[in-house]
């Protein structure tokens, strides 16, 4: 049976797709590492303060690969796909409130 040209255009999104994912922890800590002193800097903050930040995005970011692949097994993986799109693309109303890693006196 021959395959339709929709469903192979369906598959090659879905690489796409997936390998945008799988490419974003690291494109994330490449262009991090490289400002740390600048951060250091802007935030007041000493070095240590600033690689915690980076630790907790990467936990936070291994746990969502573990929770998202069961759910997108059950779900669906467009949907389990477009709700954190759409939630990044929505700034939440506590982000304006935000402080800095150290307040200056």
């Amino acid at each position: 049976m021959r395959e339709q040209p929709l469903e192979g255009a369906r598959h090659s999104s879905l690489a796409f797709l997936v390998g945008g994912y799988a490419m974003l922890g690291p494109f994330s800590i490449s262009t991090y590492m490289p400002f740390f002193p600048a951060l250091m800097m802007a935030m007041g903050a000493s070095q240590a303060e600033i690689q915690q930040i980076l630790s907790a995005y990467l936990a936070a970011f291994g746990f969502m690969m573990l929770l998202h692949g069961p759910l997108s097994d059950a779900f669906g993986r467009r949907r389990m796909s477009a709700l954190p799109f759409w939630k990044s693309v929505r700034p939440h109303p506590s982000m304006s409130r935000a402080s800095p890693v150290k307040t200056r006196a």
